[in-house]
């Protein structure tokens, strides 16, 4: 809990308890779970895959030898949301720069989610945080999983969040529990780390936020827009061959 709040705080200059959005979980669950695989290493290579600028990739840069931070940097997340794809951060990565970070362990690169320009084998860490769900449908979902899984060392650890449809229901880009299984897990070619549990606590089904009315709202736990969705993060590890 505490290097919780620590990286929290560090990230964000807030405390951890409070004014916690999905992505700022996402984000500081990630680097927990890499500090607990110990994953944060200034001698390894770790990749962003439609990450944009997140302030993630920042503050990994801190920690790896080098960051590779990609996104498509083109259509409508250049200019909604938090415009994360932004292409001006291609020219100018200290635009969105939340605090002092060594520029030359970050570098953003424009690419396709689903075809990687990097050799198999190629990164300790992967991250994919709440995008694979918007790379245009299940199959491209699938096919980003594979891309990951091959660009990933053996013994690595890839991190991937992306949205859990609670009630079960079909959703053109959201995951369900036989969704997450077929599109994530099995396409990805990886091991879990830790298996998943599908049981879901009932306040979580029982108080969701309305989007987009209610998005400003914290904790959010529970969405609702159209479906019934939260937040899941995996970690995948990659076997050695002998």
């Amino acid at each position: 809990f505490f290097f919780k709040q620590k990286t929290a705080y560090d990230i964000y200059q807030c405390d951890w308890s409070s004014d916690v959005c999905s992505s700022d979980l996402e984000w500081v669950q990630t680097i927990y779970g890499l500090k607990l695989l110990d994953r944060l290493n200034e001698n390894h290579l770790a990749l962003g895959v439609g990450s944009g600028h997140e302030c993630i990739v920042y503050w990994l840069a801190r920690h790896f030898q080098r960051v590779y931070a990609t996104d498509l940097f083109q259509g409508a997340w250049t200019t909604e949301g938090g415009m994360e794809g932004d292409n001006a951060v291609l020219k100018d990565p200290d635009k969105y720069r939340p605090f002092d970070y060594p520029r030359e362990r970050l570098r953003f690169l424009p690419m396709d989610g689903g075809l990687l320009a990097f050799k198999d084998d190629s990164f300790e860490v992967v991250f994919s945080l709440s995008s694979i769900e918007h790379f245009g449908g299940k199959d491209m979902s699938a096919r980003a999983m594979r891309e990951i899984g091959r660009v990933l060392k053996p013994g690595g650890v890839a991190v991937v969040a992306t949205e859990y449809v609670l009630n079960g229901v079909e959703h053109p880009e959201f995951f369900n529990e036989r969704d997450l299984l077929q599109y994530v897990v099995n396409a990805s070619g990886l091991k879990l780390v830790q298996d998943i549990c599908f049981e879901v606590p009932s306040i979580l089904l029982e108080k969701p936020l309305v989007f987009p009315d209610e998005k400003y709202l914290s904790p959010q736990l529970s969405l609702w827009m159209e479906k019934r969705f939260s937040h899941q993060l995996f970690y995948f590890s990659k076997r050695i061959n002998f």
